[in-house]
C-alpha cells in the first residue's frame, strides 16, 4: 500500500500553477481568432510579394498554407474544401512550420509575427543628418586639438 502525500499548501499551490499553466498553453496553441488572422494576412502578403519579386516562381501550397490562407478574404482557392474537412479549425501553426514557410518566402518569422524590427541607431538619421553629424565632429576636433599626441599618454 502507497503512502498518501499529505496535503499541504505547497502542493495544491504547485498542482493549481500546473493546472493553470496548461490551460494557458493550450489555449496558445490555438491562439485567438484575431492572431490567426493576422498572421494569415501577414503571410498571404508576403506570398504575394514572393510571386511579384521571382515572376514565375511560387511557393509551394501545403495544407498549413492553404488552412492559413481560409482567414484571408482576399484570396480565391483553387478549389473548394471537401464538406468533411470543413469543420476544422486552423490553427496558429508551430514555430517550426513558421519557420519553414518564413524560409520559403525569404523573410523572417519576426517579420510574419509582426514584430516591431531591429532598429540600430543608423537608421535613425537620414544620411544628410548623418554627413551634418560628421561634419560637426570634424570641428569639434579641430578645434579642441583632439588629434595631439599627447592625449595619447596615460597620466
Amino acid at each position: 500500500m502507497r503512502p498518501e502525500l499529505p496535503h499541504t499548501p505547497i502542493l495544491s499551490e504547485l498542482c493549481g500553477v500546473a493546472a493553470d499553466t496548461e490551460t494557458r498553453m493550450s489555449a496558445r496553441r490555438g491562439g485567438s481568432i484575431r492572431d490567426i488572422v493576422s498572421l494569415s494576412n501577414r503571410v498571404y502578403d508576403r506570398w504575394v510579394e514572393y510571386s511579384r519579386r521571382h515572376a514565375g516562381r511560387m511557393v509551394k501550397m501545403d495544407h498549413a498554407l492553404s488552412r492559413l490562407f481560409e482567414h484571408v478574404e482576399r484570396y480565391a482557392p483553387h478549389r473548394k474544401r471537401a464538406a468533411r474537412r470543413l469543420d476544422r479549425a486552423a490553427k496558429i501553426p508551430g514555430v517550426f512550420k513558421l519557420q519553414e514557410i518564413a524560409d520559403a518566402l525569404e523573410t523572417s518569422v519576426g517579420d510574419l509575427l509582426g514584430e516591431p524590427a531591429y532598429q540600430g541607431p543608423r537608421e535613425f538619421l537620414t544620411p544628410a543628418e548623418r554627413r551634418t553629424l560628421r561634419d560637426a565632429a570634424k570641428i569639434i576636433i579641430d578645434i579642441f586639438d583632439l588629434k595631439d599626441e599627447a592625449l595619447e599618454r596615460v597620466t
